[in-house]
């Protein structure tokens, strides 16, 4: 995980159409705080499509169906898998 982490700002462009800006700071917080986390511990967080949209536009790193993301879970380069 190499680069600058997103802002929370570029992130609600990813879902500005299902959250409306009056909800999103309920959001913000605690997607930087799991970005930075993710960062820190060199983690990846897989997300199933049937994700609410914060999860899967804003945190998930491989999205997909339940095979997929087993699939891709085993060659991933990670110390966690969340």
């Amino acid at each position: 995980m190499i680069g600058a982490l997103p802002t929370a700002a570029s992130l609600y462009e990813r879902v500005r159409r299902v959250i409306p800006p009056v909800e999103w700071p309920a959001f913000a917080d605690d997607i930087e705080a799991i970005l930075a986390l993710k960062r820190e511990r060199n983690a990846v967080i897989l997300a199933h499509n049937y994700q609410t949209p914060e999860i899967f536009h804003c945190v998930a790193d491989i999205v997909g169906d339940s095979l997929a993301l087993a699939r891709k879970a085993m060659v991933v380069d990670a110390d966690v898998i969340v």
